[in-house]
C-alpha cells in the first residue's frame, strides 16, 4: 500500500495515469466522429476535447503540487491555461504529424495512427508541461541583509532582517 501512495505522489504517474485517461477521451469522441468527418478532422476535433479536459485534470491533480502555498488568483490560472493551450499547439503539431504519416503514408487504421500520435505527442506534452506549465516555483532571495541562524545540525536558515534602504547587505558567510 504504500508503494502505491508514494506511486501517486509522483508527477510522472499521475502524467501517465491521466493521460490513459485522457487518451481514452480523445479515442471517444474520435470514434464518434469518425462516421461524420475525415479522420484528420475528426482527429483535431477530438485532441481540442481531450486537451480542455486534460488541464483541469493536470491542473487539479497532476502537478497541484507545483503551484506552491494558497490559491492562484485568476490571473495566474490564466496564465497557466495559456501556457497549456499554447504547449497543446506544439504537442498537436507533433500529433497531427505522426497521425497524418501514419495513416497516409504508412497506410493504418486511424485508430492505430492515433496511437502512435499520442505516444509522440505525450511526451512532448510531458516536457513542456513539466518545465514550463507547471515549472516549481522558486522564491527570489530576499533583497537587504540577512540573518543566519543554524537549523540544528543541518544547514543554516536565512532570514531576511528589515534595514533601512540606504543600509548596505550584509556579506552571506558559510
Amino acid at each position: 500500500m504504500e508503494r502505491l501512495v508514494a506511486l501517486s505522489r509522483d508527477h510522472r504517474a499521475r502524467f501517465a495515469l491521466v493521460g490513459l485517461g485522457i487518451t481514452g477521451v480523445h479515442f471517444l469522441v474520435l470514434a464518434a466522429l469518425l462516421p461524420v468527418v475525415v479522420p484528420e478532422v475528426a482527429n483535431a476535433l477530438a485532441f481540442v476535447v481531450a486537451t480542455q479536459v486534460n488541464f483541469a485534470v493536470s491542473y487539479s491533480w497532476t502537478w497541484a503540487s507545483r503551484r506552491g502555498p494558497g490559491r492562484e488568483g485568476p490571473r495566474q490560472l490564466a496564465r497557466r491555461l495559456g501556457l497549456f493551450n499554447a504547449s497543446a499547439l506544439v504537442a498537436f503539431a507533433v500529433n497531427a504529424a505522426a497521425f497524418a504519416g501514419a495513416h497516409r503514408l504508412l497506410d493504418t487504421p486511424p485508430l492505430v495512427s492515433a496511437v502512435v500520435a499520442t505516444v509522440l505527442s505525450a511526451v512532448v506534452s510531458f516536457v513542456v508541461s513539466s518545465r514550463l506549465v507547471f515549472a516549481r516555483r522558486t522564491l527570489a532571495p530576499a533583497p537587504g541583509p540577512v540573518v543566519q541562524l543554524p537549523a540544528g545540525h543541518g544547514p543554516v536558515l536565512e532570514l531576511p532582517v528589515d534595514a533601512p534602504a540606504s543600509r548596505a547587505p550584509t556579506s552571506r558567510s558559510a
